[in-house]
């Protein structure tokens, strides 16, 4: 995947969400200093914001940490698709080639992932 002498960085959010080391690692690679990657902050204070600010980083602010229930694993697909189909409706078939045909892709860079 080198394209004029550069390597692209495939990284999983999964490997980063449940992993430190992976996020150190990811830090690494571009030359960031690894030993400056939070996992865990204090919560943030409405007021101290700009209210546009504040409603676009509402749960970074409100957290304490990385919220490791967002990672893919504990996603419910048959949940997933029982959304869908009430909110999209008629137009769940075309989502759903849709996703099918980005399967691959998707494939081939998850083989390519960042990893330790």
């Amino acid at each position: 995947m080198r394209r004029n002498g550069i390597q692209p960085l495939v990284i999983d959010a999964d490997g980063v969400i449940t992993s430190q080391e992976l996020s150190r690692q990811v830090c690494s690679k571009p030359d960031l200093n690894p030993d400056l990657a939070h996992f865990e902050w204090q919560r943030g204070d409405e007021d101290q914001w700009h209210p546009m600010e504040y409603v676009s980083q509402t749960t970074l602010i409100e957290s304490s940490g990385i919220d490791h229930s967002k990672a893919a694993k504990n996603l419910y697909l048959d949940n997933s698709e029982k959304q869908r189909d009430e909110e999209f409706g008629e137009v769940v078939g075309l989502i759903r080639e849709a996703v099918a045909a980005f399967v691959p892709d998707y494939e081939l860079l998850f083989e390519r992932r960042l990893g330790f």
